[in-house]
């Protein structure tokens, strides 16, 4: 259903992106984004499948590159708990 419409896509990601402060803008030298904590949960495929992306330079749009295919994967919800299960790399990055 909400694949068929990109602009919800976008305005989802564009939400959740600014409530977790991922802005457009370029991260100050060793300043923890979200990336930082996604990265933790991901198998060594999905990390390498990031880091290749052509028009990805920064951790910020790594951030929001992984947001964006979480939402059109369906599998948001699945991480989610699993991070949220993860209460030694939670403490550590909250």
């Amino acid at each position: 259903v909400i694949s068929s419409h990109p602009l919800v896509y976008r305005q989802v990601t564009e939400i959740v992106s600014s409530s977790l402060h991922l802005g457009r803008g370029p991260a100050q030298e060793n300043q923890v984004v979200l990336w930082h904590y996604i990265r933790e949960h991901l198998t060594r495929h999905e990390y390498e499948r990031y880091l290749v992306l052509k028009q990805v330079w920064t951790d910020v749009g790594r951030g929001r590159a992984w947001l964006r295919s979480s939402l059109n994967e369906h599998s948001l919800e699945r991480y989610l708990h699993c991070m949220l299960g993860s209460t030694e790399h939670l403490s550590t990055f909250y």
